[in-house]
């Protein structure tokens, strides 16, 4: 694998963890939308420059549909470090968060697919904590319904090297 994948990997979680540079890189990624926050990772692991990084859209160039499809908690489990995952309901990304291993992943503004908090960088277990489905999606909340019942939808999961992005 890229060791770039590993860096922009490591420097997610360390900064999840508000250990990097003493902490100042949280508020960086934390003010960021997901797939920004994600693609602000790939400009730290000089996969792409901060001139790319202007110009390319991360909601496009990060991950798509056609990319390798998580459906099982246990294939979360298995994704390595340093792959951009999307979340996508029907064919729009809805959110997106970057890999660290072992079912693990960091990203902002996480509550959108059920699991974390509404903004603030995160280290998430995306093994456990997401919603999953047997036909191999996942539900997430949309919110209270009639008779006060939570509405879901539901996403599929979708995952690319970082160092894959599109150009």
């Amino acid at each position: 694998m890229n060791p770039k994948n590993t860096y922009a990997s490591n420097y997610a979680r360390l900064a999840a963890n508000k250990i990097h540079s003493n902490g100042t890189e949280h508020p960086k990624l934390s003010a960021q939308m997901c797939w920004d926050a994600v693609k602000y990772c790939a400009v730290k692991a000089n996969i792409i420059s901060e001139e790319e990084s202007r110009v390319l859209s991360a909601k496009t160039c990060l991950v798509n549909r056609s990319d390798k499809i998580i459906s099982t908690p246990q294939q979360m489990s298995a994704l390595p470090a340093g792959y951009a995952i999307g979340f996508f309901e029907k064919d729009t990304i809805i959110h997106a968060m970057i890999s660290t291993g072992r079912g693990l992943a960091a990203g902002n503004k996480n509550s959108c697919v059920g699991v974390g908090k509404d903004i603030g960088w995160e280290l998430l277990d995306l093994e456990k904590g997401l919603n999953w489905r047997a036909d191999g999606k996942i539900n997430i909340p949309r919110g209270i319904g009639k008779n006060n019942t939570m509405v879901y939808a539901e996403a599929e999961i979708h995952a690319r090297l970082l160092s894959d992005l599109k150009r």
